[in-house]
């Protein structure tokens, strides 16, 4: 499942609508003090866990905000046991950033772009053009 590092988070919203799941939306005014737009959040509850939206974050938006993390190990960290179903009633968005945020106690164990692994030097150049609108 995935989480947002709402410090690296740029806000852009590329993410959301390309999400299979559609779990993920913005925090609630004043989660993040002196952040407007809101960063993004993920539902995890609701996360399915497909990878795209860390993707995105990563090559069309051109930052590494979001990240995978095993499902077991969210489990454990928040006390709670995770399924493909909605976020309980009552749970208030958070920003989870003394966790899964560069910095908080899991951000090293989450699993960053798995299609950069696999891009060469000529595919990752192509790429980078592409996001940055050069030809």
């Amino acid at each position: 499942m995935a989480f947002v590092d709402v410090n690296a988070c740029t806000a852009c919203g590329l993410c959301a609508p390309l999400c299979p799941a559609l779990c993920i939306e913005s925090l609630a005014a004043g989660v993040v003090t002196g952040r407007d737009p809101q960063p993004g959040q993920i539902r995890f509850h609701e996360c399915v866990g497909c990878h795209v939206c860390v993707e995105v974050c990563t090559h069309l938006a051109g930052v590494e905000a979001i990240r995978a993390y095993d499902a077991n190990l969210a489990e454990q960290v928040l006390s709670t046991e995770i399924g493909d179903r909605p976020e309980p009633a009552g749970v208030a968005p958070e920003a989870w950033d003394e966790l899964w945020a560069e910095g908080g106690g899991f951000h090293h164990m989450g699993e960053g772009s798995r299609i950069a692994s696999l891009l060469g030097p000529a595919d990752r150049a192509l790429l980078d053009n592409e996001r940055l609108g050069s030809s």
